[in-house]
């Protein structure tokens, strides 16, 4: 399975920092190799591009409640974000909002998806969103 991680939105330096900080969580973490989609610099930066995204190319079930966790952990430390986990099988999807999501409904969640009677998941996709 894939997860693909994208923050809405103008993203700025402090975005940024944020997002490569969630990434290296992943790596440690849940053990994952991951990719930073950057957005190209301006003309006259200095800097490289601004991190956008991450991109995990395999992703296994079993490391799902793990992923879950860190996304918990890492909102937990920057309230100005709300993580909504989407995952998508070829007969339907469904969505998690981590802020309003009980633990019981995240977990229940988890076995959903761990239970050998659902269909298969392609892909994960995370969207983080700023408060205004």
């Amino acid at each position: 399975m894939k997860a693909y991680i994208k923050l809405e939105g103008n993203t700025t330096n402090d975005d940024s920092k944020s997002l490569n900080e969630l990434a290296n969580l992943i790596r440690k973490d849940c053990d994952l190799s991951v990719e930073i989609e950057e957005k190209k610099p301006e003309s006259g930066d200095k800097d490289g591009g601004l991190a956008i995204a991450i991109a995990i190319v395999s992703l296994a079930v079993a490391t799902i409640q793990t992923l879950i966790s860190v996304f918990q952990y890492w909102q937990s430390k920057r309230p100005k974000y709300s993580l909504s986990i989407t995952f998508h099988s070829p007969a339907r999807k469904e969505t998690l909002l981590l802020e309003s999501s009980s633990t019981q409904e995240i977990q229940e969640m988890i076995s959903l998806l761990k239970s050998q009677s659902f269909p298969k998941y392609e892909y994960i996709e995370v969207q983080i969103s700023k408060h205004q």
